[in-house]
This record gives structure tokens, sequence and C-alpha cells, in this order.
């Protein structure tokens, strides 16, 4: 689904989005409904996009470039 409502379940988490690659143009919209960090990352973990705090929403745009570097926060906004 395009708006992702996770809560980390009392503990810290990450989340790593799909490859970037044969995504261009994709989105998702991801919000911290929980009271725990969620870090998000790239697809295979190495690189952290952004960090959301409890209330904090981000939208996360694909370029398509590569399955490691495909995806980048553009938004991040508390809810």
């Amino acid at each position: 689904a395009y708006h992702q409502n996770l809560d980390p379940g009392g503990s810290a988490r990450e989340l790593d989005l799909p490859s970037g690659t044969g995504t261009q143009g994709g989105e998702v919209m991801i919000t911290n409904t929980g009271g725990e960090v969620i870090t998000v990352k790239q697809s295979d973990s190495s690189t952290t996009l952004i960090t959301l705090a409890a209330g904090e929403s981000a939208l996360l745009l694909c370029n398509g470039l590569s399955a490691a570097a495909g995806w980048q926060a553009s938004q991040l906004a508390a809810t």
C-alpha cells in the first residue's frame, strides 16, 4: 500500500525498502504511529535514508537507478 502506518511495537526498528531497480517513480508514505524510532534504509540495509521519531512521517521516492541507492526521502512532517 502507498501509505504505511507502522508501530515499532516497543523497541526501535529498521525498515528496508524494496529494491530500487526497475521501480522508477515509485513512492511510499511511512508514518510512525508508535513511540519508538523507525530507521528507514535502502534495500540492502547499507544506507540510512531517514529516521522517524514517534508521530513523524516521510514521503520516499524511487529514482530507479540501482537496487542499493534507488530511494530518496523527500519530505518529513510531524503528525
